[in-house]
């Protein structure tokens, strides 16, 4: 492919070297050009087409290798597993606070007891840990 961007030519026992980026930019450009000469020959608009579909999966593999992009199946499995969590910790709250609550004579006291058990839940949501573990779609114990 004349013109394709490389880093490094390679040669008997030593690979070929490339910027994916660059790769990436240079099969958009490509396929730009290969539409504006498209106009009147349905050979050439189907060329510009699957060039310019070969370039967007460049992209997304681009994104993909360089994290700026996550497969939905993980965000799904880690989100599933961050849901299942805070049911969990959620209807625990009444186990755990049943026997704080029992000697509190004061509404005030029990508010702040219940307070702190959802606060807790809540905090695992936010937890960075627990979000890494979220991404890789498994759940991390502490």
């Amino acid at each position: 492919m004349a013109g394709l961007p490389f880093e490094e030519r390679g040669s008997k026992g030593r690979e070929w070297k490339f910027c994916l980026a660059a790769v990436v930019q240079w099969l958009k450009q490509r396929a730009e050009d290969a539409a504006r000469d498209t106009a009147n020959d349905p050979v050439k608009f189907h060329k510009a087409r699957l060039l310019r579909a070969k370039a967007n999966i460049a992209e997304l593999k681009f994104q993909l290798s360089t994290g700026a992009m996550v497969p939905t199946s993980e965000i799904e499995a880690g989100w599933h597993v961050a849901a299942m969590r805070f049911k969990q910790r959620i209807l625990a709250i009444p186990t755990r606070i049943a026997p704080l609550v029992a000697v509190e004579t004061e509404a005030g006291a029990c508010r702040k007891i219940l307070e702190c058990l959802c606060l807790e839940a809540l905090a695992e949501l936010d937890d960075t840990k627990t979000r890494k573990g979220m991404m890789n779609g498994r759940s991390e114990e502490r």
